[in-house]
């Protein structure tokens, strides 16, 4: 439950599962304002936000993904019209334990005015850039995620990946059988020792 109406719409929701077999839609309303919110009998719930003269803004749902927005400017003055802003974090998918990585998030439409939030495996991060550098030093497979928030427009992204921690690759060591031959003789060779990395060698 997101917004300062969080514990009025966990009511509504608990008043709405007390009705299983009626068509209940809900909403919240702010005084002298409007709507802020309204939650439809699939459950499904879009909110409304307005802006500093208390005109509506846009509408979004429950992953802040912008439904419809309204700009208002004066006659003959361009709007801001951005671009609904994507992204996608870049980093491998797998990394050796105890080296340097460098994950990034690229970023694109929007207005170009980003601020960034990190986790890695739920824990928030101090890096709030587009990119920063990590070193995994325990072995596992760590969610990583990056919230984005325009400062512009306040559309918000959230993205998503994993990263695998392995042991780092370790050198082998090939073998030939017989050491010594001559020519057209048949030579087998053998890789040995190969431990770390993913697991997944060529």
């Amino acid at each position: 439950y997101t917004g300062s109406e969080g514990a009025l719409r966990q009511a509504l929701d608990d008043l709405r599962a007390a009705l299983p077999n009626a068509m209940v839609s809900t909403y919240t309303y702010d005084p002298l304002i409007g709507v802020t919110s309204m939650t439809d009998p699939k459950g499904q719930t879009t909110y409304y936000t307005y802006d500093h003269m208390n005109r509506f803004g846009h509408a979004a749902d429950l992953d802040n993904h912008v439904i419809t927005k309204y700009e208002y400017n004066y006659k003959g003055q361009k709007g801001l019209g951005f671009d609904a802003m994507q992204a996608v974090i870049i980093a491998p998918s797998h990394v050796e334990i105890n080296t340097d990585q460098v994950i990034a998030v690229d970023v694109s439409a929007g207005s170009g005015r980003f601020f960034y939030e990190w986790q890695i495996d739920g824990q928030p991060l101090t890096e709030s850039g587009s990119s920063f550098t990590h070193t995994f030093t325990a072995l596992g497979n760590y969610p990583l995620q990056c919230k984005v928030t325009d400062r512009a427009t306040n559309q918000i992204k959230i993205v998503t990946t994993r990263i695998q921690v392995t042991e780092s690759l370790t050198t082998p060591k090939l073998t030939a059988t017989p050491v010594h031959s001559a020519a057209g003789m048949i030579v087998n060779f053998t890789l040995t020792g190969i431990a770390g990395g993913s697991g997944e060698y060529i």
